[in-house]
């Protein structure tokens, strides 16, 4: 339907797409592996309607088993609930819950086992488990008199679902959760509260005229929506539109009006992408992708729409939905400390450092240091980083911050002392430690600062080394 300019690709970016595709096409079979600590994403296959657990480089593909349901098309991950249903539940403090519809029940998903009586009809660790058997109607001109068949719609087949990690629903105290409703027409975006797993009445930030869903609009579009996505980075709101899976678009959508705007057809130059179904963003702003007959999970850049295969799944088919809000984040800065006293003080004239590389490791003796058996996770210089991390190193930006995505487990960094200035030294200690317990998800640790000064060659004050003074202390520093 769109032609596609690929001129607008820088030539390394597209160098580098290339290659990506070519070695997920030719790339090992994968072996089954426990996924933690590493981040991994969820993705629903429909040929069974099975869980499955997939590390976000491609690794450590895990079927998880049916889920007990043969209509399961959409699945949301919070990172930002300690249970599922804390009204009605005695399920064990584990932080998070994956949300699941099929046709128009909604419940959760027993990812980890944890519930230890199970009224479905498998006891998988998958097991859906429902709390609404009816998701109800929604209203499109914000008068419910007019009545199903009218501008109110009866929800009976959702498709797409995804927490919004930068709303909260003010009548829930959650995050917002973003639907989508597959209609005869142009597809339907609404809310549901998760508790009741019912249509929220009230949504947040609100649609035009006080309905409690839109229609999709707007020139070139096609009819259906096969999955939403938020970006918490800025709250913009993505969708696959597709028309019966031939031609697939990305586009980002008003959540207030429902207007949308294509941002191109996903594709690749080397291998074509179709039938794209599962989309979604993972905490540090990365958006994911899986389709149904080539069964993909892919990387998208959601400026053009550019799809970089990471691996085909080695069994089951037809991928449906994919959530990958099971990140932790390591924030910090590198500053100049203008009174070398160890703490970030803008008073004092400290000001953040651009540029500075910083490197991360997982601290497998759990001793808050870098010592001979921790694994360096970026740019690893001895050999591929372990899977489900970032190949990059973090560097600094013009404000000196950083941030880095890991998933569970425990961590520490340093700063690279040779991306500094010369005849620098550090006023604070060269370690900063961050931990993430095995129920831990869309977490941060921030603070994890190094500061530095310069003096004169021919001397000057003394520099004594402080330990993590940056701000307030951190846990476990």
């Amino acid at each position: 339907m769109m032609s596609r300019d690929l001129s607008r690709a820088a030539s390394l970016r597209l160098g580098w797409a290339l290659c990506a595709a070519l070695s997920a096409l030719v790339a090992a079979p994968l072996q089954a592996a426990v996924p933690q600590p590493e981040a991994y994403c969820f993705t629903v296959a429909d040929s069974g309607d099975n869980l499955v657990f997939i590390n976000k480089d491609g690794d450590g593909f895990v079927d998880q088993g049916p889920t007990g349901t043969s209509t399961m098309e959409a699945i949301a991950f919070n990172p930002g609930v300690s249970a599922c249903d804390t009204t009605t539940s005695t399920r064990p403090d584990r932080a998070g819950c994956l949300y699941a519809t099929a046709g128009d029940d909604f419940g959760f998903l027993d990812y980890d086992d944890s519930w230890p009586v199970v009224p479905g009809p498998n006891g998988n660790d998958s097991e859906f488990i429902t709390v609404s058997t009816d998701v109800g109607s929604c209203d499109l001109d914000g008068n419910p008199s007019t009545g199903v068949g009218g501008a109110e719609f009866a929800i009976n087949d959702v498709d797409g679902l995804q927490f919004d990690l930068t709303r909260t629903d003010a009548s829930t105290g959650t995050f917002v959760l973003w639907a989508t409703e597959r209609t005869g027409g142009n597809d339907v975006i609404f809310q549901i509260d998760p508790r009741t797993g019912l249509v929220d009445a009230t949504p947040t930030p609100g649609f035009a005229g006080g309905a409690s869903c839109v229609r999709l609009n707007g020139p070139g579009l096609l009819g259906d929506i096969d999955d939403i996505a938020i970006d918490p980075t800025d709250g913009s709101i993505y969708v696959v539109n597709n028309a019966g899976g031939t031609i697939d678009l990305l586009v980002e959508v008003d959540p207030v009006t429902g207007a949308g705007s294509i941002i191109g057809n996903f594709f690749n130059p080397l291998i074509q992408v179709q039938d794209m179904e599962g989309l979604s963003y993972g905490v540090d702003g990365q958006l994911y992708g899986v389709n149904g007959g080539p069964r993909t999970f892919y990387r998208v850049d959601k400026t053009d729409a550019l799809a970089i295969p990471i691996v085909q799944f080695p069994s089951l088919g037809d991928y449906e939905s994919v959530d990958c809000l099971t990140d932790n984040l390591i924030t910090g800065t590198v500053f100049y400390d203008s009174a070398a006293d160890g703490t970030l003080d803008p008073l004092d004239g400290d000001s953040g450092f651009g540029g500075a590389r910083v490197l991360v490791y997982i601290d497998i003796d759990n001793d808050g240091t870098v010592s001979g058996g921790d694994v360096q996770l970026c740019e690893n210089p001895a050999g591929p980083p372990p899977p489900g991390f970032n190949l990059a190193c973090p560097v600094t930006d013009s404000t000196g911050f950083y941030s880095f995505t890991v998933g569970q487990g425990n961590f520490v960094a340093e700063v690279d002392t040779g991306t500094l200035p010369s005849g620098f030294s550090l006023s604070t200690d060269n370690i900063e430690e961050a931990d993430f317990a095995a129920d831990d998800w869309g977490q941060e640790d921030p603070d994890n600062d190094f500061g530095f000064s310069i003096f004169p060659a021919s001397g000057g004050l003394a520099v004594t080394k402080t330990s993590n003074v940056v701000g307030a202390a951190k846990q476990g520093d």
